[in-house]
């Protein structure tokens, strides 16, 4: 294994995590942020008034989106497979 297929095959890993994880941290960002915003407006500063909202639509978004997440997780693991298995086989 070349350092450069190393190098590539991390970079597409990266690449894969952030695709699969953005949806989520982003819809938690939001619902914090209007938490947050609601908070100041209302003076309540609770902590489990911050907390519960974003594990709601966290959970909703990960339900929603398990389709998506699950083919790109797995279409980008048979095809790391399938490259792993061309380099032991000492084919370019």
């Amino acid at each position: 294994m070349t350092p450069e297929l190393a190098t590539d095959m991390l970079r597409r890993a990266l690449t894969v995590s952030i695709e699969l994880s953005a949806p989520i941290l982003g819809v938690a960002l939001i619902v914090g942020l209007v938490v947050a915003v609601l908070q100041s407006a209302t003076q309540i500063q609770e902590a489990t008034v911050n907390f519960v909202p974003k594990l709601v639509a966290i959970g909703a978004t990960v339900l929603l989106l398990s389709g998506f997440l699950m083919e790109r997780l797995v279409s980008f693991t048979g095809e790391f497979l399938n490259e792993m298995a061309t380099i032991s086989r000492g084919t370019p």
